[in-house]
């Protein structure tokens, strides 16, 4: 819900003790209002336990259809300011204070005493009222009615904010108050607030025997964040006991080096090139686990733990083989703190960067109420193309590379082959889509979208024939190359998960690190690819060629001998080198790279990776006096929902695009280094945003942003042509018309020569193939005649009515201009379930149901036709399926296989 809402329904000028109204007018609790999701966590749990004990019950929650719902939690987001009149619905606007369903709307407004109170604009009216009467934000024009832009604002976002932090809100007679965000719910301006009598229970919980009194002075922006840990997502839990537990030192490594420093110089941000000393903290964010922790994910690489106070990234390790190789037979002879009395009980070596307990309070209050279940977040994984062998680049990349236009299309090549054969071969979309033809028709219900098209290509080839078929090519095709435009390619590689200098932490937990590099200065080692090669890598954000990474993989058995890490996992080297700013201000708590060994842009990145100095963030997080009150919380949150990743991400990309336009066009590098030296600024700032749910910094990015676009995209005549590529990587919902400059919002656009305007150029062509062919009915392969006597057409009518109502109701959701795309997609989804749901209990019998797909082939049903196909086949599965099962035959499909003659991206096929 947001805020606007929850603020008016708190406000109307004859109150209720209902507050916001979740129910139909029959009291029937409205579950599309439930569009967001509490997921299992280390937290929810305990709310649960909390609710039991004060409400003595077991009604936290109730399961319809399936889903399991509770009002006990809600979600506010804070997207709009409340109006003298408020948009309720697409065109109704009305006057705050009063409800709608208590109006009446007569010829399109509501006036009472000669005032206004309610208007529907856009609707035509036959006898317009005076425009006194209207006021000053509507006016009559062309038989409507209009809304005008200016219509007061009575509270802006930050006033709701404040208000609703301060005082609560009622929802169904019930009330909530503040409760939490995450880091990344705090960045979208999101809070959770909780009913007012689970606050204290939970609260406390949530401390961990932390004392925090309201007024006390805190670091604030980090107990938030810390406080939210338990509430990320958790798909398993393990056990770990406090003398499990050897506490060691984090290590810095200082060194010098030259790089492209940002500084905070009296309010303004300052970049220039500087040596300066470096201060990397080696081990920031992990943990090495022995083995035996790991229970049933024993052949994962590393788990990311979760607890009250403690976020780490736990790393496969043989820990007691290490101590047993070493001598170590005493917890006297490591190096730091444990409860340990014996060194079998040693499991979990960790640093003080992953017990953010210790920010407020002691190692050993942390283990006095430490809860022995610690959550698992997620672990590594292979990517989903072509069996984890494949990773998809991503614009940023691309574009921070000095590709040619013919390096670009030799680079592009073997996605382009790759679509040909989508096109001309059933086999490879077969194989694309994932179809599973020997258990696609086991008649069960299935979950995916797609799985209609999986199913009915592991039918027979018939299903080749359809118009189905080919507006399934047709649109595989065109998000492929959508994808493509993004910067998405395919190339050898993965996303690996990094860990820091681990042998080194093992030898920190006996005494014997001396700060020396094991695997040395530039080196890595992965198991994904071939030892003694370099490797290209680049970790999101990715701003600016300084955030390109080549390093060489090597050979390291100790390493292998000590540690369980699978494909997914990088061992990376941060003694002596500044690789920690390279990638963008990375540390180990689960930070991942996409590393390659592509050739092409490989030697795209060796080729200038020495012009480039590394964007170095010195700006330090500002020491501001903060306390545990409404206010501050307030003033925090407000602050921390203004982020501006995204325009700084794409202004970034924006001057790389000119930087090279002008280095292909005959400038020198050194010529273009006032422009590299802001597009560094840019990388900063992308750190900056990143880290301002838990520090708070002293930097103005709204007027940063504003200078920059100014001084590159602004001049007398007005804005400056962005690039391209810009079009299709932005989110502007417009159609735009392609010319020479094209103009959308405002904005233009041409065709620099950078990377990805020559990738843009390039899959704008078209895919050569077959583009005629016979297009049948679906119903040509469905072996079944109907008995006409069986046929229910009442039944059929009213299953077709149902249909297009809904989808009437679905479009109309897509209309509403005061929703996010994601309300949007979750009332629009809600709204599809309920119809799966209703269908599910019909009988709907088999002639019946063949008379339904002749129906929906008919030009009269086009609006309808996927919907009744998706709906007969979700909700009535063994039915459907029992139409087309009878029809099936043998189907070729593609599999991998090394010695096959079929070759996509340098993986072998073979058809069988």
């Amino acid at each position: 819900m947001d805020a606007k809402d929850v603020f008016i329904a708190n406000h109307y000028n004859k109150p209720d003790s209902v507050g916001y109204n979740i129910r139909y007018r029959n009291g029937d609790i409205n579950y599309r209002k439930f569009i967001n999701t509490l997921p299992h966590s280390k937290e929810l749990p305990k709310i649960i336990e909390v609710y039991k004990k004060v409400f003595r019950n077991n009604r936290f929650s109730c399961t319809v259809n399936g889903k399991e719902y509770t009002q006990k939690v809600i979600n506010i987001t804070f997207n709009y300011s409340n109006k003298e009149y408020n948009r309720i619905t697409a065109n109704i606007y009305v006057k705050f204070g009063y409800r709608l369903d208590e109006l009446t709307l007569q010829d399109c407004v509501c006036v009472k005493d000669g005032e206004l109170l309610a208007i529907q604009t856009d609707t035509p009216t036959e006898f317009p009222i005076h425009k006194d009467v209207l006021g000053k934000y509507f006016y009559y024009d062309d038989g409507m009615y209009k809304a005008k832009n200016n219509i007061k604002v009575l509270h802006s976002v930050g006033d709701l904010r404040a208000d609703l932090y301060a005082n609560g809100f009622v929802c169904d007679g019930v009330k909530y108050v503040r409760y939490k965000r995450s880091n990344g719910s705090s960045r979208l301006g999101k809070c959770l607030f909780i009913d007012e009598n689970l606050y204290r229970g939970i609260f406390n919980w949530s401390k961990c025997g932390l004392t925090i009194k309201q007024g006390q002075e805190i670091d604030l922006p980090a107990f938030e964040s810390y406080t939210a840990l338990p509430l990320s997502s958790t798909i398993a839990s393990l056990y770990i006991q406090p003398e499990n537990i050897l506490l060691v030192e984090d290590y810095e490594d200082v060194f010098t080096d030259r790089v492209m420093t940002t500084r905070i110089d009296e309010g303004v941000l300052k970049t220039q090139p500087e040596e300066v000393e470096i201060c990397n903290s080696i081990w920031d964010g992990q943990s090495l686990m022995d083995v035996s922790l790991f229970g049933e994910y024993q052949h994962k690489g590393f788990l990311l733990l979760r607890n009250r106070f403690f976020k780490s990234a736990c790393f496969n390790t043989n820990l007691q083989q290490w101590f047993a190789d070493n001598g170590i037979t005493d917890v006297s002879q490591l190096n730091g703190y444990t409860r340990a009395k014996c060194i079998q009980d040693v499991k979990l070596v960790t640093t003080p960067s992953s017990i953010k307990y210790l920010k407020f309070g002691t190692f050993d209050a942390w283990l006095d109420n430490l809860d022995t279940e610690f959550g698992i977040v997620k672990y590594e994984k292979p990517t989903h193309i072509m069996d984890g062998k494949l990773v998809q680049t991503h614009y940023q990349l691309l574009n921070t590379l000095q590709l040619s236009q013919e390096d670009m299309e030799e680079f592009l090549k073997p996605s382009k082959d790759y679509l040909k054969a989508l096109k001309t071969d059933e086999t490879v979309l077969r194989y694309h889509i994932k179809a599973q033809t020997n258990n696609a028709l086991t008649g069960e219900a299935i979950a995916s979208k797609n799985d209609l098209v999986y199913t009915l290509l592991g039918i027979n080839d018939k299903f080749c024939d359809t118009k189905l078929y080919y507006d399934t090519v047709r649109e595989t095709i065109r998000s492929y190359k959508n994808n493509m435009k993004r910067g998405h390619i395919s190339v050898a590689g993965n996303y690996s998960t990094l860990v820091g200098n681990p042998y080194e932490m093992l030898l920190q937990s006996i005494g014997k690190f001396d700060g020396t590099s094991h695997l040395g200065i530039g080196n890595i080692h992965s198991k994904r690819f071939s030892y003694n090669q370099k490797l290209l890598g680049s970790r999101s954000p990715h701003c600016c060629t300084g955030n390109v990474w080549v390093a060489y993989n090597k050979e390291c058995p100790e390493i292998d001998t000590y540690f369980n890490f699978t494909k997914e996992i990088l061992c990376i080297n941060s003694i002596g080198e500044n690789v920690l700013q390279r990638l963008n201000g990375c540390d180990f708590d689960s930070d991942s790279v996409l590393i390659t060994d592509n050739p092409i842009l490989l030697k795209a990145a060796i080729k200038n990776y020495d012009k480039w100095l590394v964007p170095t963030n010195m700006v330090e997080a500002k020491k501001i006096k903060r306390h545990y009150t409404v206010n501050d919380l307030t003033d925090l949150d407000i602050k921390t929902s203004e982020n501006k990743i995204g325009e700084i991400i794409n202004l970034a990309q924006v001057l790389t695009s000119i930087m090279w336009d002008n280095i292909n066009n005959g400038a020198s590098f050194e010529s273009v280094q006032p422009i590299y030296t802001d597009i560094c600024q840019l990388s900063v700032m992308s750190n900056i945003e990143i880290d301002k749910a838990k520090k708070e910094f002293d930097v103005q990015m709204a007027k940063e942003l504003e200078r920059l676009t100014t001084k590159y995209l602004k001049d007398e005549n007005g804005s400056k042509s962005l690039p391209e590529f810009m079009l299709e990587v932005s989110k502007q919902k417009a159609n735009h018309k392609r010319h020479k400059h094209c103009t959308s919002q405002n904005k233009t656009y041409r065709c620099y020569d950078t990377s990805m305007d020559y990738l843009e150029k390039s899959v704008r062509k078209r895919i050569v193939g077959n583009d005629k062919h016979p297009m049948l009915p679906l119903t040509s392969f469905i072996d079944f005649k109907p008995h006409s006597s069986h046929i229910n057409k009442e039944q059929a009518d009213e299953f077709i009515y149902t249909l297009r109502k809904t989808q009437s109701e679905i479009n109309a959701v897509w209309l509403k201009e005061e929703s996010s795309n994601i309300e949007k997609h979750e009332q629009a989804e809600q709204i599809y379930q309920d119809l799966l749901t209703y269908v599910s209990y019909k009988r709907i019998g088999l002639s019946t149901m063949s008379y339904l797909l002749h129906e929906a082939e008919k030009p009269t049903n086009k609006d309808i036709y996927r919907l009744l196909i998706k709906i007969l086949f979700y909700s009535l599965p063994k039915d459907f399926l029992y139409l087309l099962r009878k029809s099936k035959t043998p189907v070729q499909k593609l599999k991998m296989c090394e010695q096959g003659d079929i070759e996509f991206f340098g993986v072998r096929f073979k058809k069988a």
